[in-house]
């Protein structure tokens, strides 16, 4: 089942450590999502390929 991650978020909720209401936001673009890969390599595959972890994703900034 593929997820589709939005590329922008609009007036959503801001809160200060979890609890108290700061606000709504105006509009944040989100990073760029890049999957961190493993390399295989072995018996039938023919050099190495980069084989994506589903869920886990490299270190984004906002």
């Amino acid at each position: 089942m593929a997820y589709n991650i939005p590329s922008k978020i609009n007036s959503f909720n801001v809160y200060k450590d979890g609890t108290k209401l700061v606000g709504i936001s105006d509009e944040v673009t989100l990073p760029d999502f890049e999957s961190l890969t493993e390399t295989l390599s072995g018996p039938g595959i023919l050099g190495e390929i980069d084989d994506p972890t589903l869920g886990h994703f490299q270190s984004m900034e906002l």
